[in-house]
C-alpha cells in the first residue's frame, strides 16, 4: 500500500504542476495577445 500511496501523491503534485503551469501560461498569452492585438476581439463583448 506504501507503494500506492506514493504513486497517488506522485500523480496528484504532477496534476498540481500541470494545472499550475497551464494556468501562468494561459495568463501570459492573454497578455500577450492583448498587447499585439489591441483589443481586436474583444471589442464585441
Amino acid at each position: 500500500m506504501d507503494i500506492l500511496n506514493t504513486v497517488i501523491a506522485l500523480l496528484g503534485l504532477l496534476a498540481t504542476v500541470i494545472i499550475g503551469t497551464a494556468k501562468i501560461t494561459w495568463t501570459i498569452a492573454q497578455v500577450f495577445f492583448r498587447n499585439t492585438h489591441h483589443a481586436k476581439h474583444y471589442s464585441k463583448k
